[in-house]
């Protein structure tokens, strides 16, 4: 059994207790977090950024993005390979795999925010404020309320469509579409 404490990892096995703290590489004595995932890899919050307990060592990772350097609210695992996690300015979706082999790129880790239809960016300290449910989906706890996504729709998503516009009229004008587009004044009605 894992326990986070405001004084490092306790761990109960055996009829024996022992505790990891930054001495054994956290990178804080502050655990916020604890997810074991589907592997059996322990992945820890801390409030200086997360680590990984495998194979009874602890890693933590000094080229992870600023985000993941964060206090860590929540982590939670998807179905499809990511860690879906909240940090105290960020809600993210990492590649697991990636993360752990410390290949991590730009394209790996998503921040999602209000643009894509949160109401709030920030993780808050609740328990269990990530949570995956029995239906695949990952739940948050926000600054500004509940939130819920489905990491295989945000898998499948395509591309956003490119728009070309054909013929620009103003006031049923047409105008040259050649940069810079003029506009007359007081223009009241534009067709695309």
């Amino acid at each position: 059994m894992w326990f986070g404490t405001p004084n490092g990892l306790v761990s109960y096995y055996r009829n024996k207790w022992s505790v990891l703290t930054s001495r054994d590489g956290l990178p804080s004595d502050n655990i916020t977090s604890l997810l074991t995932d589907s592997t059996g890899t322990l992945w820890i919050g801390t409030v200086s950024g997360l680590a990984v307990l495998r194979s009874g060592h602890i890693t933590k990772s000094d080229s992870m993005p600023s985000s993941l350097r964060e206090e860590i609210l929540g982590i939670a695992e998807d179905n499809i390979g990511n860690l879906w996690i909240a940090t105290s300015n960020h809600i993210l979706s990492v590649k697991r795999t990636r993360l752990l082999s410390a290949t991590l790129i730009e394209s790996d880790i998503r921040d999602y925010g209000l643009e894509d239809g949160l109401i709030g960016r920030q993780g808050v300290k609740r328990f269990r404020s990530v949570f995956a449910d029995a239906h695949g989906k990952i739940w948050f706890s926000t600054d500004r309320g509940l939130a819920v996504v489905d990491p295989v729709r945000t898998e499948s998503e395509s591309t956003p469509v490119m728009v070309q516009i054909e013929s620009l009229s103003a006031d049923g004008n047409s105008l040259d579409l050649q940069p810079p587009i003029q506009m007359p004044p007081d223009t009241h009605r534009l067709r695309f």
